[in-house]
């Protein structure tokens, strides 16, 4: 959660007029933005999801209206920012969910082991 709490804090700074940028990620019930942040007309989102099948999405937004570029008034380079790291933030999600299945099996593997030792013993 402090990643991700991170992350969308510091966004905004990577983005065409950080002093009129605001950013939302939200997953799995909760929601992280940066300072101020609201939602308005001038919008882009890029949508994530983990191995579990759950969803999030990320929303960068402006607070003031601002020329057209290639995507309303944001850049391409913007746009390939805000995939590339709807994709970072799935795959850190995933690699955390995959570590904690891992140490689940290792202590399941040593309790099991024990449990066959106990038994070896009864069974001389």
């Amino acid at each position: 959660e402090e990643t991700i709490r991170k992350i969308s804090s510091i966004l905004p700074s990577a983005w065409q007029y950080p002093e009129i940028t605001v950013c939302s990620i939200s997953f799995d019930g909760k929601f992280f933005s940066s300072n101020n942040y609201i939602e308005t007309p001038w919008k882009q989102s890029q949508e994530f999801k983990t191995v579990d099948g759950k969803s999030g999405i990320i929303e960068v937004c402006y607070t003031a209206e601002m020329p057209d570029e290639y995507e309303g008034p944001f850049l391409k380079e913007e746009r390939n920012l805000i995939k590339n790291l709807a994709t970072i933030i799935a795959n850190y999600i995933n690699s955390i969910k995959v570590n904690d299945e891992n140490s689940k099996y290792v202590r399941l593997l040593k309790e099991n082991s024990e449990r066959l030792k106990e038994l070896g013993c009864i069974n001389k």
